[in-house]
């Protein structure tokens, strides 16, 4: 595949038209003016009606359809707790992944969405709401590559070997503290670059939420390429789950109570997986999510 192919038409070959969502609200590019108002702003979207949000485009987390719209598991899931609250519109901002927090902090857009995953780092900057899905790590590779990968300790035990990782992904953490050296490591900018970096051989494996798995492999154009099954890895004896959140600033705990109370609602009642399971979320993965909660992920995950 063309490192030029972009995510939204890896997803558009998997899922097809029927997912688009003709009536979204459109896009918005990451240079919108910083929102205006006061600490309230649950209160102030609930008068408006509306709310922006900041997400990286990533299928099928949070994405841009043919139709410009924006949509995806977990904005799809973020559109429903905000009607639920009361704000039936919200503006999606394409933002590159590493400056959603410092955009969110200077309020270009008042929360995150598109699948941001719960660590500790970013808990310092940030509150989210409980996770909704934990998300496993993969490797895919050719079906005809020298090693087959199914651990980050496979690419640690084998000096020679490159694993293609996003920079600003949570994988580089995972792999370098797993042993993987910064040389080994293929620094490319999402999954469309990582899969040309393994099938133009500048890197034998990539390493990827396993929910992009069927993104990938269910792509004609990638049929000669395979995945590893799924893994949590384990960084100082503690499992790194992947739990996923939505994010908001520190001073916004009125607006992320509130939402957070939606996601319970939706994971006690099933809606998380009827509202994700279209785009390829794993009902197993969701259900995985049920009982953990923000507070302990920031404490315990890399």
């Amino acid at each position: 595949m063309p490192a030029s192919q972009s995510r939204r038409e890896i997803f558009r070959l998997l899922f097809g038209a029927t997912l688009a969502s003709a009536g979204l609200p459109l896009i918005s590019s990451c240079s919108a003016g910083p929102q205006t108002g006061g600490s309230d702003v649950l209160g102030r979207a609930r008068q408006t009606g509306s709310i922006r949000a900041g997400f990286d485009n990533q299928a099928p987390w949070g994405f841009v359809d043919d139709n410009n719209a924006v949509t995806g598991g977990v904005v799809e899931l973020t559109r429903k707790g905000l009607t639920d609250l009361g704000i039936p519109a919200m503006e999606g901002i394409v933002t590159p992944f590493e400056s959603l927090i410092p955009g969110l902090q200077a309020r270009r857009f008042d929360l995150i969405t598109g699948g941001m995953g719960i660590v500790t780092k970013r808990c310092d900057q940030i509150l989210f709401t409980d996770p909704f899905i934990l998300a496993r790590e993969s490797f895919v590779m050719k079906k005809d590559a020298r090693y087959k990968v199914s651990t980050y300790e496979d690419v640690a035990e084998n000096p020679d070997m490159k694993l293609a990782v996003d920079p600003t992904g949570i994988e580089r953490t995972y792999a370098t503290a797993l042993g993987v050296k910064e040389d080994q490591l293929v620094l490319a900018g999402g999954l469309a670059e990582m899969i040309a970096a393994v099938k133009g051989g500048r890197a034998d494996a990539l390493s990827v939420s396993s929910t992009s798995i069927n993104t990938i492999l269910s792509n004609p154009q990638n049929g000669d390429l395979i995945a590893s099954e799924g893994i949590t890895p384990v960084i100082d004896g503690k499992p790194q789950l992947g739990g996923v959140g939505i994010g908001f600033r520190k001073e916004d705990r009125p607006l992320r109570d509130a939402f957070n109370e939606q996601i319970k609602k939706y994971m006690q009642n099933g809606e998380t997986a009827r509202i994700m399971g279209p785009f390829g979320f794993s009902p197993s993965d969701i259900e995985a999510a049920a009982g953990h909660t923000s507070s302990e992920l920031c404490a315990t995950q890399s």
